[in-house]
């Protein structure tokens, strides 16, 4: 793993508030269903598969070999409709150390690369249920209320649960933009450590 990416994750402590008690009895629940569960085949669904469920699944997938738990865990992300990965979600990882590649198209494909001999981390919008996700007894983890109620039912999935965050949309073409997509990167980053930290 690129140091500067072992760093952020080592001070993220630094970096955000502290998680607060209400949202550490959420993930801790989400923990206890992820270690219940024979299959932990991870998908982090939000409307449009373009910001915060790609935060989630490629920082699920980095935590997950930070501390061991890539051969269980996998992380994967969809939406309830596909748009493309915003350039703005990309930039908030290259800032941290991420090396990343984009493919040309309305909907491109990223190479997210954080170390230098594993594969890189495939990145694109896409419906939850696209082929290259898991089709059955999966955990479906909602990271909006949009999403959330536009699908009551997710199929495919063992159990729904919902972890929404803030859409850093809000700040798209204002002075506040870059802080706002970095907030929301590093949010994601520290509640998945947590969530990561309790998984067995």
């Amino acid at each position: 793993m690129f140091k500067s990416i072992k760093n952020y994750l080592e001070d993220l402590d630094k970096i955000c508030k502290p998680i607060a008690d209400e949202r550490k009895s959420q993930l801790d629940q989400l923990a206890n269903i992820i270690n219940q569960s024979n299959s932990k085949d991870l998908i982090f669904i939000c409307t449009h598969n373009s910001r915060r469920s790609h935060f989630a699944q490629i920082w699920m997938h980095i935590i997950s070999e930070y501390l061991g738990h890539n051969k269980k865990v996998k992380s994967y992300s969809g939406g309830t409709e596909a748009t493309a990965l915003n350039p703005r979600t990309a930039q908030a990882l290259s800032r941290i150390g991420f090396e990343i590649e984009d493919s040309a198209g309305a909907n491109p494909l990223y190479q997210i690369k954080y170390d230098s001999v594993l594969n890189p981390i495939e990145a694109f919008s896409k419906v939850y249920s696209h082929p290259s996700n898991p089709q059955s007894d999966f955990i479906a983890i909602m990271t909006c209320n949009e999403a959330s109620e536009a699908c009551p039912l997710v199929t495919g999935a063992k159990t729904k649960f919902n972890l929404s965050y803030q859409d850093p949309k809000i700040a798209d073409d204002s002075p506040m933009e870059m802080a706002s997509y970095d907030a929301s990167c590093a949010e994601i980053a520290q509640e998945i450590l947590y969530l990561g930290s309790r998984i067995q």
